[in-house]
């Protein structure tokens, strides 16, 4: 993202109480060149912060760096259940290293006497993967982080008949901002040509886009559970 827009991402949140920003997408956060300036810019305006990486983070920045920050969660995110099989998925990553730095990290915030971040593994869980495996993993995690927690592998299928039982949660408590600016109807869109785009941040206020017309009308179909006027909804398995 663009260094100059952050600013004013960052003063439109700060307007309103209680809304967080969470730094997470298709890609390391660490890797972005500002990434300790934005951080800092969050802090300053007292925003509470949600931070995932794969590890990097900790070759980048130090753990009075981080601890720096207002983050209340920090993630981080591992593929695989041991060496080998995160050497497989993550192809020249290290399990090992990772390991060491969540280590090196946990023992720095008790040194530093920091309450936080809280440190979340996040774990995708693959079809091979069994109870037992992963019982081994969250025990083994849990030694050196707050809490273990798993996400299952995102099959999109096919529109049914069948309408969900629940209103979406993500449409009504989620506001998406990508990389260029642009804001997504939903995140959750990945089928084909159904992704939808409600504006450009850099033309528009958050508050804009979170009132567009288009996501008060699909908020609206699943206030009446009418899920055929949105049939990406229909095939959606986000709960």
């Amino acid at each position: 993202m663009d260094p100059d827009l952050f600013p004013k991402i960052t003063s439109e949140v700060a307007r309103h109480r209680d809304c967080t920003v969470k730094i997470v997408g298709l890609g390391e956060p660490a890797l972005h060149p500002q990434l300790g300036n934005l951080m800092a810019l969050l802090t300053h305006h007292n925003i509470v912060a949600y931070l995932y990486t794969n590890g990097e983070l900790f070759k980048r920045f130090s753990p009075e760096q981080i601890t720096s920050w207002n983050v209340r969660n920090l993630t981080v995110s591992i593929d695989g259940l041991d060496p080998e099989s995160f050497a497989r998925i993550r192809v020249g990553g290290d399990y090992l290293d990772i390991k060491r730095a969540v280590t090196e990290f946990h023992h720095a915030r008790s040194r530093l006497k920091r309450r936080g971040p809280e440190v979340e593994i996040r774990h995708v869980i693959f079809p091979n993967e069994s109870p037992a495996e992963l019982l081994r993993f969250r025990e083994e995690w849990l030694a050196i982080s707050d809490t273990v927690k798993y996400n299952y592998l995102y099959y999109p299928t096919p529109p049914t008949g069948e309408v969900r039982d629940t209103k979406c949660r993500d449409i009504r408590r989620e506001f998406y901002i990508h990389w260029n600016g642009s804001v997504p109807l939903c995140g959750y869109q990945y089928l084909g040509n159904t992704r939808e785009s409600l504006g450009d941040i850099r033309h528009a206020t958050i508050a804009e886009l979170w009132n567009h017309p288009r996501l008060r009308e699909v908020r609206g179909y699943h206030d009446q559970r009418n899920l055929d006027a949105v049939p990406f909804c229909k095939a959606c398995t986000f709960k």
